[in-house]
């Protein structure tokens, strides 16, 4: 299981495209742990949300302390063998779990990342995954 944790700090404006692009990962075995960084927008309510509608999702609400503190709390409560940490104001490519997955599996590897490419408000589509790439083995 992937545990993906997503430190929240007022982005309601954001958050669903964010959230609903983790819900729509081809890579299902996942938990989603949301720190709402004491909010003073709707984003609490937009994860509760989330939280109502797909139970892999669950929520932290707490005070504002910064998002390495956020982070630290998502790290702490994951019950997944690997954590993946999205940004609140990121969209995810469909297969990208799924891909990143594969990459540590198909070779011996503890890590694996992947580019980002900028979109604009929203309207350019996110573009399909390109392969390829370098990969690096401890044993090298």
């Amino acid at each position: 299981m992937i545990t993906v944790v997503v430190p929240i700090y007022n982005v309601e404006k954001v958050l669903n495209y964010c959230l609903s692009s983790i819900q729509k990962q081809t890579y299902t075995n996942i938990e989603v742990i949301l720190v709402d960084d004491g909010s003073m927008d709707k984003s609490g309510l937009i994860c509760d949300k989330f939280c109502q509608l797909d139970k892999r999702f669950r929520v932290i609400h707490k005070i504002n302390e910064g998002i390495a503190k956020a982070r630290n709390i998502g790290v702490k409560e994951a019950n997944g063998d690997y954590i993946c940490f999205v940004d609140s104001d990121d969209m995810l490519h469909p297969q990208m779990l799924e891909k990143l997955f594969e990459a540590l599996h198909n070779g011996d590897y503890d890590f694996s990342m992947c580019n980002y490419k900028p979109i604009q408000a929203h309207t350019e589509p996110i573009p399909t995954f390109m392969g390829g790439g370098r990969y690096l083995s401890r044993k090298a």
